[in-house]
């Protein structure tokens, strides 16, 4: 499996934020949608205020981890969404925070 290859994505989900104001909330919008606006949150928020976080579709569920939380600083956590129960999960913990980048194949 080629990690660096590009895939045609047709959502995006957006958790967490800081826009004056820190956030918590978890929208997925349709990047096919022709409204252009972000949607009012439609699954439940993260456990904690967020931002700067990596999320990620892994075998069609999202996972979540890291980030920065306002009150704590740098979190080393990651979660995993149920759609079916509208329910983040704590999944892992991260040992080292600081990872090395991919290397690129020639």
């Amino acid at each position: 499996m080629n990690l660096l290859a590009p895939a045609v994505l047709t959502k995006l989900v957006v958790v967490g934020g800081y826009d004056g104001d820190h956030h918590s909330t978890v929208s997925v919008i349709d990047l096919e949608s022709v409204s252009g606006s972000c949607p009012d949150s439609n699954l439940s928020d993260y456990p904690m205020i967020i931002d700067d976080l990596t999320v990620t579709f892994v075998d069609g569920k999202v996972k979540a981890c890291g980030g920065h939380n306002f009150d704590i600083g740098a979190t080393v956590e990651c979660y995993n969404y149920d759609f079916d129960t509208d329910q983040w999960t704590r999944r892992a913990r991260f040992t080292n925070v600081f990872c090395a980048p991919l290397a690129r194949s020639k």
